[in-house]
C-alpha cells in the first residue's frame, strides 16, 4: 500500500518534484551547523527536519507537516544562503498545503 500511495503522489509531476524538493531542503536541515540554528528558533516548539524514506507514505507526511511548520522560521533565522535557495517559493508552499489538506 506504501508504494501505491507513493505512486499516486508522484502522479502529478509537479507533485513529485516538490516533494523531492522538501526532501533536500530537509536533509540540508539537518546538517550539524543548520540543526543547531534550528534548535535556536523558538517559535517552533523543538520539531527537527524529517526525510522521507520512499516506501513509507507515512514518512512523506510526516516530513510535509514538519516543513509546513518551520518554514515561516526558515528565512529570518541566520540559515546560510546555500539553504535558503532551497527553500520553496510561496506559491509551492501553498501548492503543498493544499497536498497536506
Amino acid at each position: 500500500m506504501d508504494l501505491t500511495v507513493n505512486h499516486f503522489l508522484s502522479i502529478t509531476p509537479s507533485t513529485g518534484v516538490l516533494l523531492d524538493k522538501v526532501n533536500e531542503l530537509m536533509k540540508d536541515l539537518n546538517k550539524l551547523k543548520n540543526a543547531s540554528i534550528l534548535r535556536s528558533i523558538k517559535d517552533t516548539n523543538g520539531p527537527m527536519p524529517v526525510t522521507r524514506n520512499v516506501t513509507r507514505w507515512s514518512s512523506t507526511c510526516e516530513m510535509l507537516v514538519r516543513f509546513l511548520i518551520l518554514v515561516p522560521s526558515l528565512h529570518n533565522c541566520g540559515l546560510p544562503e546555500a539553504t535558503k535557495a532551497l527553500i520553496p517559493t510561496y506559491v509551492e508552499i501553498h501548492e503543498l498545503n493544499e497536498l497536506k489538506d
